[in-house]
């Protein structure tokens, strides 16, 4: 029997496919704790704004589609054909929880620009404009040791991650300047500021990432729009992580899964890792935010506050 710390508390667990288990129930618990916060924190002002949303069924996508509903915005919610059935239980979700929403599926392939641009202004169309945007599609999949480079992985990683972001920002942004008001966020990773051995891909890309963000910054400066880049550490909880990354870094580490878990926990010096919670309230700070002081910046968001409130 171990006794594992999770998020400050002792919880007992005795095998690896348990500790797999309370993860994953965390995981179901962290959308409604994610909304009933966002709930908390109302903001009128963005009610009715229209919102696109990419990686919209992804682990921290989905907490971040409810969150805005939960603020009234109206939703196009996109991801890869292959989840097409998420997308479809993710909008009759919102429809059921949140009436007076409206939303809109999208199937699209963000390595493909001309798709982003179909998926862009069919939002665009469907809502007379576009003002927020969020992106959270990203390729996690280690690449391998670089003398060891899967190459499929890799070329896919900066597709989606950072040519994917490139279109989704050519095509969006020229709406959001008809409105002279927007904000474009991009969910970010501390591997932008830290070397990540054996995925040279995903760190790279989300390197790549933070450069765009003050690129695009400095380019529409003084324009109205503001573009944020919010550096967010493990989801321990997240799909990605009980259903691939554990057992991948396990094996790559010579780790068993609580080892691992352990490992990465306790790379916050507050022994806790990231929750919806955190990414839902980030995105929604920066929605209503008008000083613009962060335009153009990649930062760490803390979880101090958290661990002490």
């Amino acid at each position: 029997m171990y006794k594992v710390m999770i998020q400050g508390k002792e919880v007992p667990i005795e095998t690896e496919a348990e500790l797999m288990d309370h993860l994953r129930t965390m995981e179901k618990g962290g959308i409604p704790l994610a909304v009933s916060e966002s709930k908390a924190d109302e903001h009128p002002e963005l009610a009715g704004q229209p919102v696109f949303v990419a990686g919209a069924t992804g682990g921290i996508g989905t907490p971040i589609v409810h969150a805005l509903a939960a603020q009234g915005m109206d939703l196009a919610i996109a991801d890869t054909s292959f989840k097409s059935d998420d997308l479809q239980d993710l909008a009759a979700k919102i429809r059921d929880g949140f009436p007076g929403v409206r939303v809109l599926p999208i199937e699209f392939d963000m390595t493909k620009p001309e798709d982003v641009k179909r998926a862009v202004h069919s939002a665009a169309e469907e809502f007379d404009g576009l003002g927020y945007v969020v992106n959270s599609a990203a390729v996690i999949k280690a690449s391998g040791k670089t003398d060891e480079t899967d190459w499929e992985t890799y070329d896919l990683t900066m597709g989606v991650n950072v040519r994917g972001n490139q279109a989704l920002a050519m095509y969006a942004i020229p709406f959001m300047l008809k409105r002279g008001l927007g904000r474009y966020v991009i969910i970010n990773s501390k591997s932008a500021v830290n070397a990540s051995p054996g995925n040279d891909a995903y760190s790279t890309s989300k390197a790549a990432n933070k450069m765009q963000v003050g690129n695009y910054a400095r380019t529409y400066d003084n324009s109205g729009i503001a573009f944020y880049s919010p550096m967010f550490g493990n989801f321990l909880y997240s799909p990605a992580w009980t259903n691939s990354l554990f057992p991948e870094k396990a094996e790559q580490k010579g780790m068993d899964l609580f080892q691992v878990f352990e490992h990465y926990r306790d790379q916050d010096p507050t022994g806790m890792f990231f929750e919806y919670k955190d990414a839902t309230g980030e995105v929604i700070r920066l929605f209503a935010d008008r000083s613009l002081v962060q335009n153009g910046k990649t930062w760490m968001v803390d979880l101090k506050p958290r661990k002490m409130g």
